[in-house]
């Protein structure tokens, strides 16, 4: 068993100090989150792409192709049951990785815009736990 030793003792005349444990500054950061809007009406793609530079906001936008349409255009076999569905148009999809407060603004953005719209734009926030090769700033 190792022998306990005593507690050092300042030197005589010497006040008593408490040593400070040095706090290490952390910077606020506001949690990342991948921001994703689906974009159905083609009509609408300019005004928020326009809208979401204007905020600060970079994404990547990608086109998409709807289940049907793929049925219509590469499964042939199921055409007859394509005819049946709706016509599909082209959809376009943003992902954009950003802060928290940042992605309350894109919403705030799409409700705004999109007011009434029935092919209004759809818009998802999701958190990311983490991150790799993002721009600061």
């Amino acid at each position: 068993m190792a022998k306990k030793s005593a507690p050092r003792k300042a030197p005589s005349g010497a006040k008593p100090t408490r040593k400070k444990r040095a706090r290490i500054a952390q910077p606020e950061h506001s949690p990342i989150v991948l921001v994703i809007v689906i974009i159905t009406d083609p009509g609408m793609v300019e005004e928020l792409v326009t809208g979401l530079i204007d905020l600060g906001v970079d994404g990547t936008l990608v086109e998409a192709k709807g289940l049907t349409t793929l049925l219509r255009e590469e499964m042939p076999i199921f055409s007859g049951l394509a005819q049946m569905l709706p016509v599909p148009s082209a959809s376009r999809i943003l992902l954009a990785a950003t802060t928290a407060p940042m992605a309350d603004k894109v919403i705030e953005l799409l409700q705004w815009q999109s007011g009434g719209s029935a092919r209004r734009p759809i818009g998802l926030v999701m958190p990311l736990s983490r991150t790799v090769g993002l721009r600061e700033g």
